[in-house]
């Protein structure tokens, strides 16, 4: 019995320490990466149906290329090698997640329209959502697809 009691005693800071540790800090993304975005998009109108976008672009698979790098705690700086662009993302609860204005990124009635990018993924697993968000017929339309980040060492350079 005194060595259950022993046992127990040694066990108990150890337990409480498990306990009270707080979640480890997310690793700072930096380097080369492949954004997956997969398989067609359409858009849904909050309240409405869906129809197809009639961009034939958003009906593939698409691969975008960006360069991470550190900008402080909890901040990573984005820039697009593919659509040349640069903008901040930021863990919040959990998640990186970083908004972003596109002037032409929506597709209503055949008419581009200004929209916005909602990007949030999973540090660990690097894998999370892209939302295409915008306003058709008088509501708040969006499209959302599934996206996997993955390190590359492929340089793209666009025109």
């Amino acid at each position: 019995m005194a060595v259950v009691r022993v046992v127990s005693t040694l066990a108990a800071p150890g337990g409480a320490a498990v306990i009270f540790a707080g979640p480890a800090p997310a690793e700072e993304l930096s380097g080369m990466y492949d954004q997956y975005v997969q398989g067609s998009r359409q858009f849904t109108v909050l309240g409405a149906e869906q129809w197809p976008d009639p961009d034939p672009d958003t009906d593939t698979d698409t691969h975008w290329y960006w360069t991470l790098a550190p900008c402080g705690d909890g901040c990573t700086a984005v820039t697009s090698q593919t659509g040349g662009w640069t903008h901040e993302m930021r863990l919040i609860d959990g998640r990186w997640q970083f908004n972003r204005p596109n002037p032409t990124g929506a597709t209503c009635d055949g008419v581009r329209q200004p929209s916005t990018f909602e990007y949030s993924f999973d540090p660990v697993t690097l894998t999370g959502t892209l939302r295409d968000a915008s306003i058709c017929r008088g509501l708040r339309a969006y499209s959302e697809a599934p996206v996997k980040h993955s390190t590359t060492t492929t340089a793209v350079r666009y025109r």
